[in-house]
């Protein structure tokens, strides 16, 4: 997924790429930004990655068996 974020002053990739949780290689892809050059009221699309909760502990989930 992806969102629109307007431009405001004192914005930077770099700072628009953590407060989202993505990259700045990102958003210059998804905007097709030659430099990290960006302008107040300019719309970026934002790179959102979706947010599906996953198992990542197995090993909480299948405890060892007995002896």
């Amino acid at each position: 997924g992806e969102r629109i974020y307007t431009v405001k002053s004192g914005d930077s990739l770099s700072k628009i790429a953590s407060h989202f949780g993505t990259t700045v290689k990102a958003l210059r892809a998804a905007n097709s930004l030659k430099t990290d050059r960006i302008v107040v009221g300019q719309k970026l699309k934002v790179p959102v990655k979706n947010s599906v909760p996953t198992e990542t502990t197995p090993s909480a989930s299948n405890p060892p068996s007995g002896q």
